[in-house]
């Protein structure tokens, strides 16, 4: 009976033995999983001309945002024509001149925004600089050109006039004069690069937006989509009111609207995206575009050109590049295409989800 009693009770210390090592180790998965969770890192900053701000998860989650920062702190000395040594400058001032050679970022910008120009049925163009410094938007001192001054500077808009060549890495503007402006495509590209930095760094999730540009990284965790809000277009800039909600599980928003960058004289409203085939701010009933796409810079891109182009023209460019948008009116009517329509919810009464016609 001894025997049979001792055999038993190693058994059952075996068995105790081994549940007892499942619950710790679930624990332990419990705890790691709840820590990861749980905490989060949050800031705000001023990059690219606008304000960036970032919520990142996961036990690297403020080593992840600290490098999303300085990620596009670089992108901005790459390509931003106002900094004197950044390449996009240097292409500028070596207009008709010289070739520069490009960092990989900037190849890459300059090859989607020369591929959407030729595509958008010339509703965007990266060498819309000659025209956009005459009106100032970026400055104090707005301004309307004159006739003659943009009629002066329109020859000098003209993608062609840029050549690359990716084997070797450069870039060549032809035409002495002209110049590019690559403001239609910045914002989202911090967001890549952004989103670059949480993987790179082991971040579990989460979402940057800088200034109209909004990135998500990872599925949250209790599994729901990320809802990023649509500012009420007829709120200006210096309110934040939304009007719609878009859920998303990852990827990037880009909206460009008519608020951005605008001024008014004699009772007339000029805003900053203008038409590149004549120089002046687009007329459109459409005061606000978001585009939905899984690269940021191609988000933003599109975003200026289905502006200019309108609710149906843009169609057939959404369609080629795989992206969802959002349009609203004048009215208040809000048009949303086929692919992301269900996912769009009006948080604003004032706001109607319209019928494409």
């Amino acid at each position: 009976m001894n025997k049979i009693g001792n055999k038993n009770s190693l058994k059952a210390y075996i068995i105790l033995f081994t549940i007892l090592i499942v619950i710790i180790t679930t624990l332990l998965v419990i705890f790691d999983r709840v820590d990861r969770i749980e905490k989060s890192f949050s800031n705000a900053n001023i990059a690219m001309g606008t304000y960036v701000q970032q919520t990142v998860y996961g036990k690297n989650s403020e080593e992840a945002a600290n490098a999303a920062i300085v990620s596009i702190q670089n992108l901005e000395k790459l390509i931003s024509w106002r900094i004197d040594d950044s390449e996009i400058a240097k292409i500028n001032k070596g207009s008709g001149k010289e070739w520069v050679d490009l960092d990989d970022i900037t190849l890459d910008v300059l090859l989607k925004s020369v591929d959407v120009s030729k595509r958008s049925a010339d509703s965007y163009d990266l060498t819309i600089l000659p025209v956009s410094k005459l009106w100032n938007f970026d400055g104090e001192d707005k301004r309307i050109p004159s006739t003659t001054e943009i009629e002066s500077n329109l020859p000098l808009v003209n993608y062609n006039f840029l050549k690359i060549n990716e084997d070797v890495k450069r870039a060549k503007l032809v035409k002495e004069g002209s110049g590019i402006d690559l403001g239609a495509a910045g914002k989202g590209t911090a967001c890549d690069v952004a989103i670059e930095a949480y993987k790179n760094k082991g971040a579990e999730y989460g979402i940057v937006a800088v200034g109209g540009s909004v990135g998500v990284f990872g599925r949250k965790s209790n599994k729901v989509p990320w809802r990023i809000a649509i500012r009420d277009p007829f709120k200006g800039m210096e309110q934040s009111e939304g009007m719609a909600v878009v859920k998303i599980y990852e990827g990037f928003i880009s909206t460009s609207g008519s608020y951005e960058k605008c001024f008014e004289k004699d009772g007339i409203k000029y805003h900053h995206i203008l038409n590149p085939q004549t120089g002046y701010p687009v007329e459109t009933d459409i005061v606000s575009v978001s585009v939905v796409h899984d690269n940021g810079t191609m988000s933003d891109l599109l975003a200026t050109a289905c502006y200019v182009l309108g609710k149906e023209k843009s169609l057939k460019l959404l369609d080629y590049y795989n992206a969802q948008a959002i349009f609203t009116d004048k009215d208040k009517n809000v048009y949303a295409t086929d692919g992301i329509r269900d996912s769009v919810i009006i948080t604003n009464e004032e706001f109607r989800m319209s019928d494409w016609k």
